[in-house]
């Protein structure tokens, strides 16, 4: 393709397309219920209709085109998620269980110093308030 041509189709695919960016992140925004993804799956969208817009026959609805390529691109990535394993940050288990561990265990019983503390001190404390 000729660079005249390329620049031909690129300001047709922008005058075509671009009108349509603020439908598709709505729809996105629908789907995915998070602003961040939704802006990714717009930008993902348009660059595969950018890529494809070879294919896009003119005088069709662009606008069904393009709702297409998002639905496919949103099937595809939660397809993806749901085949990739749950991760787990060790660091933050670990975390979690010795916080837990302290309020169960710890806290609840007293250390060997406390018990030593308490138990010199328990005879003066009464021995004071009798007198």
């Amino acid at each position: 393709m000729s660079p005249g041509r390329k620049q031909d189709r690129r300001e047709e695919f922008e005058e075509a397309a671009l009108a349509h960016a603020d439908s598709l992140f709505n729809m996105a925004l629908k789907l995915t219920r998070n602003e961040k993804d939704a802006e990714d799956l717009v930008q993902e969208t348009m660059l595969r209709a950018y890529r494809f817009f070879d294919s896009y026959e003119p005088g069709t609805n662009i606008r069904a085109w393009l709702f297409q390529i998002l639905k496919n691109n949103f099937i595809n990535r939660y397809r993806k998620v749901q085949r990739e394993p749950v991760s787990v940050d060790f660091a933050k288990v670990e975390e979690s269980f010795e916080t837990a561990f302290d309020q169960t265990y710890r806290r609840s019983s007293p250390t060997p110093e406390e018990l030593v503390v308490d138990a010199s001190f328990h005879g003066e404390v009464t021995a004071a308030m009798e007198e």
